[in-house]
């Protein structure tokens, strides 16, 4: 619409198509837009010179305050500059908060893709230990990029977010943290469906011990979304509240008495747990204390220890389960 009103205003102003990008911006160039000298004053009656010269005036002024507004629009908006680190064996993803309309790739050293997100661009390096060069992006919604990137073998970030022009970068470690947090968020959810489908249901090889007039027992054991569940239940039956330090999962070698051996424990850590307190109080007992881990299977010469550690105290309680135990246990649908 830009180039239309130029020419209609001024036909000499040298405005073409091509100077107009698809944001409806004037791009200037040097020597793209020309104007000649004001005209000279034409011969003839006061009035119709007058009139000349007034219309000529609002041509130039219009012209004027045309181009006033399109370097306004075109050199106004803010160039976000950042600096990147990509690595020839990682790829580096940037996501932009609106889609991509144009970008230019400063080296055949980078390797640049538009992924089926038109607002998601993976980089990589072609080449290793590159010089510096960089990368220009612009977003249909006006946003202008300019990105240098260098060469970082092993880089800190592998992802940057612009959220409405500003980067958010998630370090490998932030990263592994929010994949983490995800994993426990949906584990919740499956526990808690777990929880739900098994109300009914009657474990039939419940699993249990009880000293000091304390006692845990297991009695559920079931597998959901490729995990494993275990379902306690913890009893103080003496005078003194029962303070909970933790309750850990180990798979341990079988062996007879007196006969050693240097097989290490593999201690199994819970993705979740649901309804565990920090104390059982003198008589009370706690049910449906739900623990996550990821799905695993133990060999018949291996068992599953389940401790109970009592905090400050030595009324530590553990049952044993075998590799057919395990396999006894529920599929939730």
């Amino acid at each position: 619409m830009i180039t239309p009103v130029l020419q209609s205003i001024y036909p000499k102003a040298a405005c073409t198509a091509q100077s107009v990008n698809t944001f409806g911006q004037l791009q200037l160039p040097r020597n793209e837009i020309m104007l000649t000298p004001f005209p000279e004053i034409p011969a003839g009656p006061p009035e119709k010179v007058r009139r000349s010269v007034n219309n000529r005036f609002i041509k130039y002024t219009c012209v004027l305050f045309a181009l006033f507004l399109i370097s306004g629009i075109t050199f106004g908006q803010e160039i976000l500059t950042k600096h990147i680190k990509v690595s020839y064996d990682k790829t580096t993803f940037i996501v932009f908060d609106g889609e991509l309309d144009f970008y230019d790739v400063g080296s055949e050293d980078l390797l640049f893709q538009v992924t089926q997100k038109p607002n998601i661009v993976k980089v990589k390096a072609a080449v290793e230990q590159f010089p510096e060069t960089n990368i220009t992006i612009i977003t249909k919604n006006g946003q202008y990029y300019s990105l240098i990137v260098s060469y970082d073998a092993d880089p800190d970030t592998l992802n940057y977010i612009f959220t409405d022009g500003k980067p958010i970068l998630l370090s490998q470690e932030a990263q592994r943290d929010k994949l983490q947090e995800e994993k426990e968020n949906k584990a919740l959810a499956d526990a808690e469906h777990v929880l739900r489908e098994t109300q009914s249901m009657t474990f039939p090889n419940t699993h249990s011990t009880f000293r000091y007039k304390t006692g845990m027992a297991i009695t559920g054991i079931y597998f959901y979304n490729n995990q494993v569940y275990f379902n306690l239940s913890i009893t103080n039956k003496s005078p003194i509240d029962y303070q909970i330090e933790a309750v850990m999962f180990f798979v341990q070698q079988k062996r007879k008495r007196r006969q050693a051996s240097t097989a290490q424990d593999i201690h199994l850590q819970p993705i979740v747990t649901k309804g565990l307190v920090e104390q059982v109080r003198a008589g009370q007992e706690v049910k449906n204390v739900l623990f996550a881990l990821d799905q695993f299977t133990i060999a018949e010469n291996q068992k599953l220890t389940v401790s109970l550690l009592e905090k400050d105290g030595v009324r530590n309680l553990e049952i044993d389960i075998t590799s057919s135990d395990l396999l006894k246990g529920r599929r939730i649908q």
